[in-house]
């Protein structure tokens, strides 16, 4: 029984990580496609 419930405890640490981790990389790729279109708007500006 307490292997059970050790193992059930597990998967919600890898979830709240996995969370973190996809937070991380949508903030990265909305900085990157901010920073992308603001030098294109300055490019097609220029």
């Amino acid at each position: 029984m307490t292997q059970t419930k050790k193992r059930l405890h597990e998967p919600d640490m890898v979830d709240s990580l996995w969370m973190y981790v996809l937070l991380g990389l949508a903030i990265v790729v909305a900085v990157i496609f901010g920073a992308g279109f603001f030098f294109g708007m300055v490019v097609c500006n220029g």
